[in-house]
């Protein structure tokens, strides 16, 4: 709590070790989405002798790490598969992807054009009209508290003003006749 950790020049260093520690590059890059039968071209690293990939229903495929890239098209079921690098028969390394329904398409966020929206069969056009909507108003509010600010702050101010003679006389001719005859 009261360490100057952050602040010293290894911090970095220490961040960027427990960050690979704990979250180990892949092994193999594949791609983030892969659907059922697509076809994975592997990069096999460059002391491996094999690749054994074993699908969810427990068949192992072997290929021999001959050539730079390796082309596995026994995605046909979903799943978790496992990817085990090879050498001399004893596994080095191991990791892990999923072949799933999943479509790119349908986690694709960024904004289309009105025209481009297509809805089952066909295409979905939107109208040109333009609707009220909600308003920032925190302008108004925010000059609002400003000018009452600024009037509590005259107010008070008036009222510490010193006395002058004028102020230090009573207002009303009766008091000074009650104040004179005591």
């Amino acid at each position: 709590r009261d360490s100057n950790l952050p602040l010293l020049i290894a911090y970095p260093v220490l961040m960027a070790n427990l960050i690979d520690w704990f979250s180990p590059a892949d092994i193999v890059a594949l791609p983030d989405g892969v659907s059922v039968g697509d076809v994975l071209l592997i990069s096999p690293p460059l002391l491996a002798d094999s690749l054994r990939i074993t699908a969810p229903d427990g068949r192992v495929t072997e290929l021999a790490a001959e050539g730079e890239t390796l082309a596995y098209t026994g995605t046909d079921q979903l799943g978790l598969y496992r990817l085990e690098i090879l050498k001399t028969g004893e596994v080095t390394q191991a990791q892990h992807f999923a072949v799933n329904l999943f479509a790119t398409g349908e986690s694709d966020i960024t904004p289309r054009p009105q025209a481009d929206l297509q809805l089952g069969g066909g295409l979905a056009t939107a109208e040109a009209d333009e609707q009220l909507g909600l308003q920032e108003f925190w302008t108004l509010l925010a000059a609002a508290a400003l000018l009452l600010l600024a009037i509590e702050w005259w107010v008070y101010h008036r009222r510490l003003q010193a006395p002058t003679l004028l102020r230090a006389a009573p207002r009303f001719p009766w008091g000074r006749l009650r104040s004179s005859s005591a």
